[in-house]
């Protein structure tokens, strides 16, 4: 358990917390470069840190579920992996970088928004919890997706997106651009077509 007040950067290698606070005061923020690894370590993290990270930057080797509550500020493409349960329960950005979510076992979202370029599930289940999604770029799938409750929002700002064959409580579109279905979609609750043309093609 740690008090100091600076900032935290994990240059290189692992930092294992071992205590649900670990990273001292959130005066100060943790920054991931490209190559280290924050492993949260089955940690319930308790305080609101800022996290700034960079490529696959955040694990979770215990067999217990960690939860993690900062917002995340991605400064280059970043992954989370989860081969044991990860909850984030703070705002990820910005819509300029994209995030990968891989790992045998789940990534959770709850009570927060993301804002991503693209986001793409490569492994593992990706459960969107009362999340708020807005995707900047494509929407890639090889995973399993557990759709948010407030659905996800295709805004797009550089061309046409691609949407996933997986289901949606809500989906909207809101990309003059359009979007363009990448397999067979349902939407459990409600379409809104705000901007642009939705391409099913053969779907």
């Amino acid at each position: 358990a740690n008090t100091y007040t600076g900032a935290t950067y994990i240059n290189a290698g692992t930092l294992k917390i071992g205590s649900s606070t670990a990273l001292g005061d959130v005066a100060g923020s943790t920054t991931v470069t490209s190559g280290a690894v924050l492993d949260l370590n089955g940690q319930t993290y308790l305080a609101t840190e800022p996290l700034i990270i960079n490529g696959t930057a955040i694990i979770n080797s215990s067999s217990t579920a960690a939860t993690f509550p900062g917002a995340i500020t991605l400064t280059s493409a970043s992954t989370i992996t989860a081969n044991n349960p990860i909850t984030l329960t703070g705002a990820i950005s910005p819509s300029s970088q994209n995030l990968t979510t891989a790992g045998t076992n789940s990534v959770i979202f709850t009570n927060n928004t993301i804002s991503v370029n693209n986001l793409a599930i490569s492994a593992g289940t990706l459960v969107g919890g009362s999340s708020i999604i807005n995707v900047y770029g494509n929407f890639t799938n090889s995973g399993t997706f557990v759709p948010n409750i407030n659905g996800v929002t295709m805004v797009g700002s550089s061309g046409s997106q691609t949407i996933p064959a997986i289901s949606f409580n809500n989906l909207t579109i809101n990309n003059p651009a359009g979007a363009t279905l990448g397999g067979n979609i349902s939407v459990a609750g409600t379409l809104t077509l705000t901007s642009g043309i939705l391409n099913t093609g053969a779907y």
